[in-house]
């Protein structure tokens, strides 16, 4: 690997060299699993916007003196979030919940309710969630399916941060589409789905838009014949003896 970048357009399942050459030129960029378009901070502090198939241009943020510490964007036409290393964070592209902050490609700078620094941002088709160093996790923006886990029937818009009415501590946060997940140490919840139990230490949890999944380490032990049978089999044409497993939560 020498550093070089590239994009790959999903649709035309092709590969372009991206508009930057070599990563060592880049300080930060990010996207959303909703977002066509990705947000990039170049070593000089200039802060682009990149879709496929089209050029990247300067948003024209008024702090390139500052360093991005997360990028994270919705759905495209709807918000776009830059936040800093020193834990202000801004809105760009209005839209849903976040109306009120003013006009469309807008880059305004968003009043928080707390002072606790932000450990990261995750974004869905219309909503963002921020997870704190303390364990709480906020969020805001649509909340047509309880994305914004508040409780049932609150489906308009949520206007300002509000805290999450799930028990935690947590220890991370993933948005898809509609739904925000939530993980403990000992579990991972997501919308209304009964909690999961997990091994912190020996499983990885991965959402996408529509579905979601977890990657354990270990396989779980087979009790029936026929599943004896058919790990015996699968071990014969394997050359690596520990097997791994997924879990697939579809939302």
């Amino acid at each position: 690997m020498d550093g070089s970048l590239f994009e790959f357009d999903t649709q035309a399942l092709k590969m372009n060299k991206f508009f930057i050459s070599h990563s060592s030129l880049i300080h930060c960029v990010g996207s959303g699993i909703m977002s066509t378009c990705w947000l990039v901070q170049t070593i000089d502090g200039t802060i682009y916007e990149k879709e496929v198939d089209t050029e990247a241009f300067d948003i024209g943020f008024p702090l390139p003196d500052y360093q991005v510490k997360q990028f994270s964007c919705c759905s495209n036409g709807t918000a776009q979030f830059i936040l800093l290393k020193n834990n202000r964070l801004f809105i760009r592209n209005i839209g849903f919940g976040f109306m009120n902050e003013g006009n469309a490609y807008q880059t305004k700078e968003l009043k928080l309710s707390f002072t606790c620094e932000i450990k990261k941002i995750d974004t869905g088709f219309a909503h963002i969630a921020l997870l704190l160093e303390d364990g709480q996790i906020f969020c805001r923006g649509l909340n047509s399916s309880n994305q914004c886990g508040l409780s049932v029937g609150a489906s308009g818009p949520v206007k300002e941060f509000q805290r999450i009415q799930i028990e935690g501590p947590f220890k991370d946060v993933y948005c898809t589409s509609v739904s925000t997940g939530v993980k403990t140490d000992t579990h991972f919840c997501i919308a209304q789905i009964p909690q999961e139990a997990i091994n912190d230490e020996q499983e990885i949890i991965v959402c996408g838009p529509w579905h979601g999944y977890i990657y354990r380490k270990t396989f779980t032990v087979a009790k029936s014949p026929e599943e004896i049978f058919f790990f015996s089999l699968l071990r014969r044409q394997l050359s690596n003896s520990t097997f791994y497993d997924l879990s697939f939560i579809t939302f």
